[in-house]
């Protein structure tokens, strides 16, 4: 049986590195990435990843993340996305485009956030 996949899109080296580790700590999951807007369309046209999570400033190219949320929920309303962002404002308009509630890189390791990541997982 394969492990479901989540795909993180947006960040930088550093911040990969650390989801890569926050995930294998707490979950069976296998770790995508992809950079922007475009490399997260391939990613999505080639699997079905169980979570997108998409964060709110691309680190390579400063694509806007609520963007692609709105764009991937208009075309995959089943695919499962949260924004990652410290932002209320910025999760707001996420979850008015059809993103889950996500979570801020700052609440990483709290108990809602495994939470909400799990449910998300199912």
């Amino acid at each position: 049986m394969s492990r479901p996949a989540i795909l993180v899109v947006g960040n930088c080296y550093p911040d990969n590195f650390t989801f890569d580790n926050w995930f294998n700590q707490h979950f069976d999951v296998e770790f995508l990435k992809a950079a922007n807007r475009h490399q997260a369309l391939e990613v999505l046209a080639e699997s079905a990843p169980e979570l997108v999570l998409i964060n709110r400033v691309f680190d390579a190219d400063g694509g806007c993340g609520i963007s692609l949320v709105r764009e991937i929920k208009e075309s995959t309303p089943d695919c499962r996305v949260m924004l990652i962002s410290n932002f209320a404002d910025a999760q707001e308009k996420a979850v008015a485009n059809g993103a889950l509630d996500g979570f801020g890189k700052a609440e990483l390791n709290s108990v809602t956030t495994i939470s909400k990541v799990r449910a998300a997982l199912g």
